[in-house]
């Protein structure tokens, strides 16, 4: 026998995930499980403050005996969802703007969640450049069907639901090793690396679903000019002033240039009239995450 493992999957006595295989000729344990691990703490969430508790807790199982103190000192992490939860209840209003004001929409598709949030996707096949973030409320989606088994466990579970309350919670998966150290800005994984890691994976992958605080999503272009000219708008954040001193040069004529400049702030302003709702609700949301 070169290994064992076990899977929560088909157990009901572990209403969570929970994935544990050990490879003799590797010497290695692998370890796969939520938050719901920490029982009445799952809304504590997985961080350097429960990690502890995480691992007694699968000791406590009873399916293996684990070395707590030897994983945190020497394990990594090789795959994560980075979660935030925020005290905010999202609105319809604001999840139907998030689906709208996607910046590249060709490369990021969003579809509905679980019947309460979103998921925005980078679908591609290889798996190194897939990416999603997903937004939904967890003050729902505590009490679905599918988490009745892990409350009944709960000896106060309309506690631990109460925690939820007017809960948003934002999630993305970093899939791969590769993906762990790119979005956490990490040379290694060690657990205390990664749970120790000042950069904001949520807050990358927003901007890179919606662009920067200051981009204006574009509006429908008639022509190659006025694209051209969004193009330039949201490449310099709308700074006219700079995009003065850049075009400047390249005009031989006063006139032309003060044409171009004309029609370079019109665009703008329809650009800002068109959109302000929309963007005021992104950048909305942004500011939960910074």
């Amino acid at each position: 026998m070169i290994g064992q493992y076990y899977s929560s999957e088909n157990d009901k006595l572990v209403p969570f995930n929970l994935f544990i295989a050990i490879s003799k000729p590797k010497q290695t344990l692998t370890l796969e499980f939520s938050s719901k691990i920490l029982g009445e703490d799952y809304p504590k969430l997985i961080s350097k403050y429960t990690i502890r508790q995480c691992l007694e807790n699968i000791d406590k199982l009873g399916i293996c005996r684990i070395d707590v103190d030897g994983i945190l000192q020497t394990g990594c992490i090789t795959s994560a969802d980075v979660t935030k939860d925020v005290h905010v209840t999202l609105s319809d209003e604001t999840l139907q703007a998030l689906s709208i004001w996607v910046k590249n929409y060709r490369r990021y598709k969003w579809d509905y969640y679980d019947s309460e949030g979103i998921d925005f996707i980078r679908d591609v096949k290889s798996s190194k450049c897939k990416e999603c973030i997903r937004i939904y409320r967890k003050e729902k989606e505590i009490i679905k069907p599918k988490n009745k088994d892990f409350l009944s466990i709960l000896p106060n579970k309309w506690e631990v639901v109460k925690q939820f309350n007017s809960v948003t919670r934002f999630e993305v998966k970093l899939e791969t090793i590769g993906k762990v150290r790119s979005y956490l800005n990490l040379k290694d994984t060690y657990i205390n690396d990664v749970l120790n890691a000042e950069a904001n994976p949520i807050l990358t992958m927003y901007d890179r679903v919606f662009g920067h605080t200051s981009d204006v999503p574009e509006i429908q272009a008639d022509t190659f000019d006025d694209f051209a000219m969004q193009k330039i708008l949201n490449a310099y954040h709308g700074d006219i002033k700079t995009i003065e001193m850049t075009l400047k040069p390249l005009y031989a004529s006063r006139s032309g240039f003060d044409k171009r400049m004309t029609k370079i702030r019109q665009t703008w302003e329809k650009m800002l009239n068109s959109t302000s709702g929309g963007i005021n609700y992104v950048n909305s949301v942004r500011n939960l995450l910074v």
